[in-house]
């Protein structure tokens, strides 16, 4: 997966910086205890939405700050139409980029403001004691619906800290949180839909810090695929409460992404299975054979996806056939016996051994194995054979076998493995 690419140029003469403007805005940090105040007529954080021109510029002066900002996609061409927030604090220049087509997933850049100097761009001259910060932002095309930073955005941690930013927070359970994000209209929701997991709830799901970006049609995209979808990339579950927060200016606009402050567990399962893909092929079910179980075994997949409460007691979320997954099989109770856990090609172009797919095993306390199919030879409407699970210890035994065969009968037989849906 590659990195949103958020470069920034910003060059500095050793020359005295006087305008009142940038003054202001950086005497906001003299201690913690005792921030200095603004002066009247100055409402940090200054903010203001913009929308790049033909050029994929935008380009505005503060007095003696100037802002040249250029959007472009990753062969360097500029995009026209692309939305943007600009946000002035106390230390930093926060833009937001988000494509309401879809087309690109939104972006953040956050740099340093300087406290004094002067930059000069070439064929432009502004005043001496003109600040001028660029910033090129590099737009990654939308794929997936939601997009895992292969880095954080440089000072996304630090920007959580700033004075004179009304900070808004609660504790929220996935859908919770995907109310949040519905209930906003405009610039609001284009901007949480960038999520920054700090290092407090980091650590208590098992990795340090994480970012990730959603695609703006995730809200239509309803609650069981966004549920899936946390899981898949920060392994937050339906049921976990997190305290999240963002940044408001004092008109209520929201200018920074969301950050997971904090998270408190809830894992009622034994074990989640996670299954994504590439686009080809289009369609890859994921499938679960359990043990005897109340007088009867069980085959759990899109026909039968299962239940929580009841035997099988393991339920498939959701039967995605539209590309990339994520499908979810969760199991809630384990009993005596074999599980068997394999991964089928139904249908689009391509094999099993060709898609790209990852199945993600996590327990309670977090994730336990990430495997990749096996690039062994294939054809239409082969298995993986991923797994199995002692349900009396918990063991796993990674199988990890590309067949033309399940692991385990198939109702009739084979002519129902890719039977209409």
């Amino acid at each position: 997966m590659h990195s949103l690419r958020t470069r920034s140029l910003l060059t500095a003469a050793a020359t005295a910086f006087a305008a009142a403007l940038l003054i202001i805005l950086l005497a906001g940090c003299k201690g913690e205890d005792t921030p200095a105040e603004p002066e009247p007529g100055i409402d940090l954080p200054v903010t203001g939405d913009h929308v790049t021109d033909a050029q994929g510029n935008v380009g505005f002066d503060l007095g003696g700050l100037s802002l040249d900002i250029t959007v472009q996609d990753a062969a360097q061409q500029p995009l026209e139409g692309i939305l943007l927030r600009v946000s002035l604090s106390s230390n930093y220049v926060c833009v937001v980029a988000n494509d309401s087509s879809s087309q690109y997933y939104p972006d953040i850049a956050i740099e340093t403001l300087p406290t004094h100097a002067s930059t000069q761009k070439p064929a432009r001259s502004p005043a001496a004691s003109q600040q001028t910060i660029y910033i090129v932002m590099t737009l990654t095309e939308t794929t997936l619906l939601v997009y895992e930073y292969a880095t954080d955005p440089d000072h996304i941690g630090d920007l959580r800290d700033e004075q004179h930013i009304t900070w808004v927070c609660d504790s929220l359970n996935a859908e919770d949180l995907l109310a949040v994000i519905a209930s906003y209209e405009g610039w609001v929701q284009q901007i949480g839909k960038i999520l920054h997991v700090t290092e407090t709830a980091g650590e208590k799901l098992g990795y340090t810090t994480r970012t990730i970006a959603f695609a703006e049609d995730i809200v239509n995209a309803g609650l069981p695929l966004f549920v899936a979808l946390l899981g898949e990339a920060l392994g937050i579950f339906g049921d976990d409460i997190g305290y999240y927060c963002y940044g408001t200016h004092s008109d209520g606009r929201v200018i920074t992404p969301i950050y997971l402050m904090d998270i408190e567990l809830h894992r009622d399962f034994e074990l989640r299975l996670t299954l994504t893909w590439g686009q080809d092929p289009s369609d890859l079910d994921s499938h679960l054979w359990t043990p005897e179980i109340e007088g009867s075994t069980y085959h759990v997949y899109y026909a039968s996806q299962g239940s929580q409460e009841s035997a099988p007691y393991a339920e498939l979320d959701v039967d995605d056939v539209t590309s990339y997954g994520p499908e979810n099989i969760t199991i809630y109770q384990f009993f005596p016996g074999t599980y068997y856990y394999s991964v089928f090609h139904f249908s689009g172009a391509g094999t099993i051994a060709t898609s790209s797919a990852n199945v993600t095993v996590l327990g309670p306390e977090g994730e336990l194995h990430s495997l990749d199919v096996p690039p062994d030879s294939a054809e239409a409407n082969w298995w993986w054979n991923v797994l199995t699970v002692n349900g009396e210890t918990g063991d796993i035994t990674i199988v990890d076998e590309i067949s033309p065969n399940p692991p385990m009968p198939y109702l009739a037989g084979p002519q129902d493995w890719n039977r209409p849906k």
